[in-house]
């Protein structure tokens, strides 16, 4: 019997309908097309041993395209260092260099030919050995890879060596977040003057109300701040074409959300506001300003707090609101998560000792 091929299942049960339901032997046809590579195509009776041959073949092709040029990992990474996308992290640049200059050290020298897999689990091993976290570990991964991304559009046929397929992430372990209690609130507040830094303490009550991430609250300008409805508005932008938009973000890309601020943190914002000051809201001068974290030390220190990260005023800040009876959408809307599982961790904590300091600086939409 003659055999056809179909491109598709439907395809070959409208041909089995129009010749009167015979049963005709169907054949799936692969095919491959890459810019610069002749296309290729084969036909397999089952349709996965067609998947996964288009699947080795591109691949291959990806692999011989790089192999054909002579681009080391650090002009890649020079070329990175340029985009728009290292560019706009101008919050992190300082705290992510760390792993750059790893990958650099490690891998600089070789051709991108030459950064296989295996070579890339290697010194995850080496990674781990050195006793860092699953989350340290996944951050160094995130950086190798955001290489790659960055530079999609110079070196298009380039093969990412992280992902599901090659050097997988790991587990990182799934705990609560670490909050403040009411004595440590004490605490703080009282050896916050001792710390000498005019905006600091505001700045902590300003995370501990809004649950803003610190890059979010250091982009304030005074322009988006309503000191009568105690709102701030951040702007956020999408990637468009693999290029980034010009303008500036105040936010994760693409969001855009309104930060709150009660009781305290806007009587702060509001002495802040009588004072002479520049464009930015934590800053008296037209520099850009940054997180003061040896003052910040300094408090935390003879305050007597252990473990806690600016960050955590964002995880105290759901968590206060959790305590008050909010809901898993109100609690996501407050902290501006994309999902609901990043939210639910929180949610369970409203069980927990209710916290005398948190209606007044979080208190409930509705």
């Amino acid at each position: 019997m003659e055999r056809r091929r179909f491109r598709s299942l439907k395809a070959a049960e409208t041909y089995q309908t129009e010749i009167g339901g015979s049963i005709v032997p169907v054949l799936w046809e692969a095919r491959v097309r890459r810019r610069g590579s002749p296309e290729r195509s084969r036909c397999f009776e089952r349709r996965i041993d067609a998947e996964n041959w288009a699947a080795v073949e591109d691949r291959q092709i990806r692999l011989g395209a790089a192999a054909d040029t002579s681009v080391t990992f650090h002009q890649l990474l020079e070329q990175y260092w340029q985009s728009d996308m290292w560019l706009d992290r101008e919050d992190s640049r300082e705290k992510d260099r760390v792993r750059y200059d790893y990958w650099r050290a490690k891998l600089g020298p070789l051709k991108v030919a030459e950064i296989t897999v295996p070579l890339v689990a290697q010194h995850k091993s080496a990674l781990r050995k050195a006793g860092l976290s699953n989350g340290t570990i996944n951050r160094y991964l995130s950086a190798l890879s955001s290489v790659y991304t960055g530079v999609g559009e110079h070196f298009p046929n380039l093969v990412c060596p992280v992902g599901k397929t090659q050097v997988r992430r790991l587990r990182e372990a799934d705990v609560d977040p670490r909050y403040l209690d009411d004595v440590e609130f004490w605490r703080m507040s009282e050896t916050a003057e001792a710390a000498s830094h005019e905006f600091l303490w505001p700045m902590v009550l300003g995370l501990l109300s809004s649950g803003a991430r610190c890059s979010e609250l250091l982009s304030l300008q005074w322009r988006s701040v309503d000191l009568v409805a105690g709102t701030a508005l951040l702007s956020g932008f999408r990637r468009e074409g693999g290029r980034t938009s010009k303008r500036k973000r105040t936010a994760k890309i693409g969001e855009r959300r309104t930060l709150r601020f009660r009781g305290p943190a806007l009587l702060a914002l509001r002495g802040l506001s009588e004072r002479p000051h520049e464009q930015w809201v934590w800053s008296r001068t037209e520099t850009r300003p940054t997180w003061p974290r040896a003052a910040w030390d300094r408090m935390m220190a003879q305050a007597g707090v252990e473990h806690f990260t600016p960050h955590d005023c964002r995880h105290t800040s759901g968590t206060w609101l959790a305590q008050q009876g909010a809901g898993g959408p109100e609690i996501k809307m407050h902290l501006g998560h994309k999902s609901m599982s990043m939210t639910d961790r929180y949610v369970h904590l409203a069980a927990g000792a209710k916290s005398e300091i948190g209606p007044k600086l979080v208190p409930r939409y509705c």
